[in-house]
């Protein structure tokens, strides 16, 4: 009766009634408890808005988005659903929002007059498939505290090499429209996918305040070599590869464990996704049980996704302080005073709209980090790469230097504040400048700087130095003092 009476009241609205009875198959296959209405009305509405999307009706997806923002308002504690009993699905917290939002953008992209007239760029995302990992897997808590446990060798899950990576593009597909529209049309995502077979990557299971089962520090150097094989370099890069998570053992059948996120490309500066192969496949222990439907994996991954692309965002903008420290937008006490909503999707929203947008560096620019032509290069001279550089935030006094000429061997020479120095050998037929043995990072795979340019209004390179990158960090070239 419950589920006749709400199908009945779901049909009263915009929405498609097979988008509705769809919706309605999926809680009755997923929750046997009621489901709240805002989930059941969020839910249909995002299968409605998308499908109508997807066969480019973008005034039918504006309109069943606005009917539903009408009833339960954005950035309201009417999404602040409770949670008792747990589901057994996983749409997101709240259920279905962050796809909604990114939806509603990439909608009204659509629907602005200027959307058939910018011409965009292509940014290119490698999606790199690791065929195996090794790690010391724990089967017990006090096991994962010590360090110890079993050593295991894991493949790849094989779904995600099935119809041309069929997983993957169907998790990434609102992702992919959402960068669109939040630089005006001036950025697509392309999508690449590399397979590695060699090796296993190693895994590294910590116990640190919290449970992690994540790659170790050999990843960028793994990744380096799967791009030195491609024809074109990535702008963006993800990273996957087989889990090590325990979830067999009763210890750890309702552990998080943090398997990835957000870090840097070979390039150190560029951004790398990071997860396990399972985050695709099965709702993990902490978020419910059993496998993803596609569904659920279309509306939920773009959710992680939007988080991890947001911390690099705000590292790339940091002028605006939208994370000044780690996650910030958890603490509402924290948000800027200009912010209105109240959950972790608003406040990416609304940086969008309140700071990137209108005051920062355009969008398209700051997410292109294919490197540039190496016929360039004959343009940079060593004199004009002496100077002071810093990283930000300063931190240590490792995080500046200069760059001058190394007086033994006419070449150059970085010094930091601390006092520590190594000789540099740079290259014409190259953007990286050698590290000498000095430099104590070049045993861990940080044995160079590369060199990073401005770019133009247009997002074009340019001839003038904007810094270089070091150990995962970019230093910024400081202007020469008068």
């Amino acid at each position: 009766m419950f589920f006749s009476l709400a199908l009945g009241a779901l049909l009263q609205t915009p929405l498609r009634p097979a988008a509705v009875r769809e919706a309605e198959a999926f809680f009755e296959r997923n929750q046997k408890a009621p489901v709240p209405t805002v989930t059941r009305r969020a839910l249909a509405t995002f299968l409605d808005g998308s499908a109508a999307y997807r066969a480019k009706d973008f005034a039918h997806c504006a309109k069943v988005l606005d009917a539903l923002w009408q009833e339960f308002p954005r950035g309201t504690s009417v999404w602040n659903t409770p949670r008792n009993p747990e589901p057994s699905f996983n749409l997101g917290r709240p259920d279905c929002y962050y796809a909604l939002l990114m939806l509603d953008e990439a909608c009204r992209w659509k629907l602005d007059p200027s959307s058939g007239k910018t011409l965009s760029k292509p940014l290119r995302l490698q999606v790199v498939l690791f065929d195996r990992s090794e790690g010391i897997q724990p089967r017990t808590q006090q096991e994962l505290k010590a360090g110890q446990g079993a050593k295991v060798v894991k493949s790849l899950a094989p779904e995600l090499l099935k119809q041309n990576h069929q997983i993957l593009r169907s998790s990434l597909w609102l992702f992919q429209e959402y960068v669109v529209a939040i630089t005006k049309g001036r950025a697509r995502l392309e999508l690449g996918f590399t397979q590695v077979k060699s090796g296993a990557l190693p895994v590294v299971a910590s116990y640190y305040e919290r449970s992690f089962s994540s790659p170790g520090g050999s990843l960028r150097g793994e990744l380096a070599k799967a791009g030195k094989a491609l024809k074109a370099q990535p702008d963006w890069w993800w990273a996957i590869y087989p889990s090590q998570v325990p979830d067999q053992f009763p210890d750890f059948a309702r552990t998080e464990f943090v398997t990835g996120g957000m870090g840097t490309g070979p390039d150190g500066l560029s951004p790398l996704f990071i997860i396990d192969d399972q985050w695709l496949i099965r709702r993990p222990p902490h978020m419910g049980q059993g496998r993803y439907e596609p569904l659920e994996r279309n509306v939920y991954l773009p959710n992680w996704l939007q988080h991890e692309f947001f911390h690099h965002l705000f590292a790339r903008y940091p002028q605006f302080e939208l994370e000044k420290t780690s996650h910030q937008w958890f603490n509402r006490s924290t948000w800027p005073k200009d912010f209105e909503g109240i959950f972790e999707p608003d406040y990416y929203r609304e940086a969008l709209h309140k700071r990137l947008q209108p005051l920062g560096v355009p969008l398209h620019i700051h997410l292109s980090y294919a490197p540039p032509a190496i016929s360039l290069r004959s343009r940079i001279s060593n004199q004009d790469l002496l100077g002071s550089y810093e990283h930000r935030p300063r931190e240590n006094d490792w995080h500046s230097g200069q760059i001058s000429v190394d007086e033994k061997t006419s070449g150059l020479r970085w010094t930091n504040a601390a006092g520590r120095s190594w000789t540099l050998h740079p290259r014409k037929d190259s953007w990286s400048l050698k590290t000498g043995p000095e430099n104590p990072y070049a045993k861990d795979g940080s044995g160079e700087f590369v060199i990073v340019l401005k770019r133009d209004a247009h997002g074009e390179f340019t001839p003038q130095i904007e810094g270089f990158t070091f150990n995962g960090s970019l230093y910024t070239k400081l202007p020469a003092s008068r």
